[in-house]
């Protein structure tokens, strides 16, 4: 049953006829559901953009719609995750953290919005975080960058406000869903990311040109090398992991060494298609969720799952599963998104730095 709510969150209507309903489940990343409806359907116009829907359990909001009118007309809608709401509220102008927990800078970000608040949060790490006219999520996800265990953030969106978790995975975990071959396994397909590897990774923080902060402090070198096997099995990979918000040496440090340390071994990839046996089971080891621990046993494999895909009128799941939880060249694209705010700098922006006027200003000329 598709619900539809309003900007309030009152359920305004059921949408019955809704069909081809798809949900991207992703980990540590916005997932998304599309449905389409008949374009003769009475309660089309209770679909409209930015009002939430609810399949499965979470909540998404509508992003954007399609009319197709060809024979009578089909309208597919495109949802986001109830968590991209965070998107449209922002850390206006600079906000500097430091000496905070983990849990008290998630708060920080969280106090400035009131849908989420924060639940269950299993470290306690002190890292130092800026941010510059930044929106809550772009802040958020940048919590967790610099940490050197794998995490995962979770979404409870059954009762408001909601509620939002940073929780620990660990591999050496019992698995906690198993595919089986002539049980639920249909097929996989396996896919080695190499071209991604990285093996040496300059660092740079906050500020412009010879000014930058850099890691230099740390041991005298811009960069950190992965150890020497790597480097002999793969060659000397060069790259960048450029962050104007770390304003601290020894935070840039640990977040350049935990993206090496993902990126020095090249990313595994199966596409694992299996039947939604929870139904007729009950059992949780049929339930497919991002974050679980797998057991693939046609290649005894025990992995994460980092992303699911639900079709649910064939009751058939697209799993992506990985030898890392995360793809951080995802986070370092957030990354490279997060830098398009530096078209305002030049605009008089806080880290437009003066001293390279005051270097080539002259007093005695106009």
């Amino acid at each position: 049953m598709l619900e539809v709510f309003d900007t309030n969150r009152k359920r305004v209507a059921v949408m019955q006829n809704a069909f081809d309903i798809t949900e991207k489940i992703k980990l540590n990343g916005v997932s998304s559901l599309s449905f389409s409806i008949p374009a003769t359907d009475e309660k089309a116009d209770y679909c409209t953009a930015r009002r939430f829907v609810r399949y499965s359990g979470d909540m998404y909001r509508i992003i954007d719609y399609t009319v197709d009118k060809e024979d009578t007309g089909v309208i597919t809608f495109e949802c986001e995750h109830a968590i991209a709401t965070l998107v449209d509220r922002l850390l206006f102008q600079e906000h500097i953290l430091t000496g905070c927990t983990t849990r008290e800078a998630i708060e920080y970000i969280l106090d400035y919005q009131s849908d989420w608040v924060l639940d269950v949060c299993e470290f306690d790490f002190m890292y130092d975080y800026a941010w510059t006219s930044e929106n809550l999520l772009a802040a958020l996800w940048s919590i967790a960058t610099p940490f050197t265990d794998y995490y995962r953030w979770t979404f409870d969106t059954s009762a408001y406000p909601w509620r939002l978790s940073l929780k620990k995975i660990d591999l050496l975990e019992k698995p906690e869903f198993y595919v089986f071959q002539g049980l639920n396994f249909l097929r996989s397909q396996k896919k080695t990311l190499s071209s991604e590897a990285v093996t040496r990774l300059y660092c740079l923080g906050y500020g412009e040109g010879v000014n930058q902060l850099g890691i230099e402090s740390i041991d005298g070198f811009a960069y950190i090398d992965a150890e020497p096997e790597y480097i002999a099995e793969h060659g000397l990979i060069e790259a960048v992991f450029c962050d104007r918000s770390y304003q601290s040496a020894d935070a840039l440090y640990a977040a350049g060494l935990a993206i090496l340390n993902e990126k020095k071994n090249p990313r595994v990839e199966y596409s694992v298609e299996v039947a939604d046996l929870t139904e007729i089971t009950g059992n949780d080891l049929h339930m497919a969720e991002v974050g679980k621990i797998i057991m693939f046993k046609a290649d005894n494999y025990k992995t994460y799952i980092t992303e699911v895909v639900k079709k649910y009128d064939t009751n058939d799941i697209s799993l992506t599963i990985a030898n890392k939880p995360s793809d951080i060249a995802e986070s370092i694209a957030d990354l490279a998104d997060r830098q398009r705010i530096e078209s305002t700098y030049s605009q008089g922006a806080t880290q437009l730095w003066g001293s390279v006027l005051q270097n080539n200003a002259s007093s005695t000329e106009a």
